[in-house]
């Protein structure tokens, strides 16, 4: 409770207290320990009552997420607001903040308002091996495609159907390569 913060303030493990999603956060709440808060432990903590005003009232104090490649080119990060999935996302609250974001990290992040639009406007900038896996772009852009018409159309076409393993076990999509006249002649 507010009270106990209040009683033990000086004996709490507050790095440990900004990431504890049980307690009743408020702006009163982050405001009156401001300079005690974990940063970090905030921006991941998806309990906080999340909105742009209060990115924007910290968005100083925020860790916005960062990531590097390590020696064998996998990409690593601190996620911060970048992956937290209880921020409002959308185009307005990316446009606002656009220079913070770290879009290798949100290019993961499954709760983003995906949309052509979103990903045109940011073009070059995705880690295209996370847009490729993100099952929030498969839910919001692609499931709506994948009508009885589309398959039909696709089955309809002379192609090899390419099935990568991690793609089946997330249930996503399936990639379509145009059959060469050697492949089809060997399945005649």
């Amino acid at each position: 409770t507010v009270e106990l913060i209040e009683k033990y303030e000086h004996k709490w493990d507050w790095e440990s207290l900004s990431r504890n999603k049980s307690l009743p956060w408020s702006i009163v709440l982050i405001e009156k320990y401001i300079n005690k808060w974990n940063w970090h432990g905030l921006s991941t903590n998806e309990s906080l009552p999340w909105s742009i005003e209060l990115i924007e009232k910290y968005q100083a104090k925020w860790h916005w997420g960062q990531s590097w490649r390590d020696i064998n080119g996998a990409t690593s990060g601190i996620l911060g607001l970048s992956w937290n999935n209880s921020l409002p996302w959308s185009l307005e609250l990316i446009e606002k903040f656009e220079e913070k974001w770290d879009l290798k990290i949100i290019s993961e992040n499954p709760k983003l308002p995906w949309s052509f639009e979103l990903i045109e406007k940011y073009e070059g900038k995705w880690d295209m091996w996370s847009i490729q896996h993100n099952e929030g772009i498969y839910e919001k852009m692609l499931k709506p495609l994948l009508t009885d018409e589309f398959i039909d159309e696709v089955m309809a076409e002379d192609a090899l159907f390419e099935f990568k393993l991690e793609t089946i076990k997330a249930g996503r999509s399936v990639v379509v390569v145009p059959m060469s006249d050697e492949e089809a002649e060997a399945l005649a």
